[in-house]
């Protein structure tokens, strides 16, 4: 890796872009101010939403192909996207005209990507593809020239049926082979372009991508919006793409006055160092670990570089070593809310008191108050904490789940409610836990769920005790992604025995818990294993081993029953974990 003060780096700086950069101070400010008004082009194309994220984009662009061949990915790529975090990276062979279609490609993904939404990959490098064309114009920017590689290939080459290009995915041959992608790019690109501009079909567009985002297939949408069948949008785009003059649009965009005077510095060498290490491979390639270590070992107070090594931990399956790495960036003051978010969750995973892990997780929803995941994570973990109260403010920040998330989340949400004393709450998070099942087992206990909540009567609200300590609640059933449901009848005693857990016994008959007490083999029943409630560790993601057990002491809650298998000592109605 090139010593990174052999040239001189500037840094430029705008709100919502900074870039690297050995171009000089002129070329760079063009650089970051075009990527300012395509941004700027976007927000008002969109009414003014926010993307997925109002984090900075970082950009580096070298003084040209000299400078960026240690740097390049591939003997092709002009310029390239990568993540390092929760840092987005833009990486281009120079700064300026040549390379910005390349580059503005690649942060079209950027703005496209979205948690939870997965648009169809002839759309997403069709949008790429259009929107890469956006250029400058004054204070105006011009979307939708015609790409003349595209059209002359769609000319030339045999096209994909409509219907086999909108089901290209990951793995299709046709994104993923030289000879074959050629058409998919060109041919996604001539249909997003149709569906933009031409008469017929840009009024609806709008409509067309609301149905798509929403997990509406293509074909369907094609239907919906525009009342057409894939056959018949094939034969319009073919049409289409027979013409010479195609229709463009040019909207006023003025730079906002924050970008007009970038600031212009000294590239700082933890920051400079840290991005070329990253671009060169981070700690998986000799040079990028070689750079980080001279960093770190320059700088041992600085909270990024902590960052960064436990991000290479991370990367490298070093759990324990990304946990230390963290907990020191967290020490030196990290203002991330990501990196507060990961360390809690390797906290939870090596064993850490669960109040650890709802200090990091406070503290990233501090710093970031919009941190969709980590309020979900906040929720599971007072959930788990039994502290309802708690994980119902946590979600009352989530305004949106994902249907694979979406089931246990709604169970875990309706039984929530029904703790705190909110039935007619609880009584519809059932009822929407069920309308969201995904498998029978799903369908199942948001059943049992609703009829738990609809039969048993509230003995008034449910008050949670503020200290800290996992307090036992005796018909409690806590883990998140089961339903929830009292003991058979609240008047049955209820005993504990307390030992060492040695073994998980499953058959046919059931599963049996092993316990040996005091010179003792006691062997439980655990006939509702979804049902038991556990305490000690995150119930949220707890899940029953069988066989031999790591030897821990463990508190068994348990009830005797007329009628029991012989041998058993009774059937598991809570687990406390020392």
């Amino acid at each position: 890796m090139p010593a990174w003060g052999a040239e001189q780096w500037l840094k430029i700086s705008t709100p919502n872009f900074e870039l690297y950069t050995t171009a000089g101070e002129k070329r760079g400010i063009e650089t970051v101010q075009h990527f300012e008004q395509i941004r700027g082009f976007f927000r008002k194309a969109s009414q003014g939403a926010k993307s997925r994220t109002e984090r900075k984009v970082r950009l580096v662009a070298f003084r040209g192909e000299k400078e960026y061949k240690p740097y390049r990915p591939n003997e092709v790529a002009v310029a390239y996207y990568m993540n390092r975090g929760d840092q987005d990276l833009i990486v281009m062979r120079e700064a300026g005209p040549d390379v910005y279609r390349i580059a503005v490609h690649e942060y079209v993904h950027l703005l496209l990507r979205q948690p939870g939404v997965d648009i169809p990959y002839w759309l997403n490098e069709g949008l790429a593809e259009l929107y890469s064309t956006l250029k400058r114009e004054g204070s105006r920017t011009q979307v939708g020239s015609v790409i003349e590689s595209h059209y002359i290939q769609l000319r030339q080459v045999r096209w994909m049926d409509v219907p086999s290009l909108t089901r290209v995915d990951l793995q299709s041959p046709y994104y993923n082979e030289k000879e074959r992608a050629g058409i998919f790019y060109a041919e996604s690109w001539a249909l997003a372009h149709m569906l933009k501009f031409r008469e017929g079909y840009h009024e609806k567009f709008d409509d067309f991508m609301s149905r798509v985002v929403k997990g509406t297939s293509s074909e369907d949408a094609f239907r919906q919006s525009y009342g057409k069948s894939a056959a018949e949008v094939e034969k319009d785009l073919k049409d289409y793409m027979q013409g010479t003059r195609f229709r463009a649009a040019l909207m006023d965009v003025a730079l906002e006055k924050s970008a007009e005077k970038p600031v212009v510095e000294p590239a700082p060498e933890v920051e400079l160092g840290l991005t070329l290490a990253e671009v060169t491979g981070g700690g998986r390639s000799a040079e990028g670990k070689a750079a980080l270590e001279r960093l770190a070992a320059a700088h041992p107070k600085d909270p990024e570089l902590a960052e960064a090594l436990a991000y290479e931990a991370w990367r490298g399956g070093q759990r324990e070593d990304a946990l230390k790495q963290f907990e020191r960036a967290v020490e030196l003051r990290s203002g991330n809310a990501k990196l507060h978010y990961l360390c809690a969750a390797l906290s939870h995973e090596q064993g850490r008191p669960l109040a650890r892990v709802v200090e990091l997780l406070a503290k990233a929803t501090t710093l970031d108050p919009e941190y969709r995941d980590a309020w979900l994570r906040l929720g599971y973990t007072r959930f788990a904490e039994q502290r309802y109260v708690d994980a119902a403010l946590a979600w009352n920040h989530i305004n949106r789940v994902t249907p694979d998330e979406a089931p246990q989340f709604f169970r875990a949400l309706a039984y929530t409610h029904y703790r705190i004393g909110k039935k007619e709450e609880a009584r519809r998070g059932a009822e929407r836990a069920l309308r969201q099942a995904k498998t029978v087992e799903d369908v199942k206990q948001a059943q049992e769920l609703l009829r738990f909540v609809e039969e048993q009567p509230l003995s008034g609200g449910f008050s949670v005790d503020p200290a800290p300590a996992l307090q036992r609640q005796p018909d409690e059933a806590a883990t998140e992604g089961t339903t929830a449901r009292v003991a058979q009848s609240r008047s049955a005693p209820r005993y504990s025995a307390s030992g060492t857990f040695t073994e998980l016994e499953c058959g046919s008959a059931g599963a049996r818990l092993h316990l040996a007490a005091e010179g003792k083999k006691l062997v439980f029943l655990l006939d509702r294993p979804n049902m038991v409630a556990i305490r000690g560790v995150d119930a949220a993601v707890f899940e029953f081993t069988c066989g031999p057990q790591k030897p821990g002491a463990i508190t068994v809650e348990y009830e005797v029953r007329e009628g029991m298998q012989a041998g058993v000592t009774g059937l598991v109605r809570a687990l406390e974990m020392k």
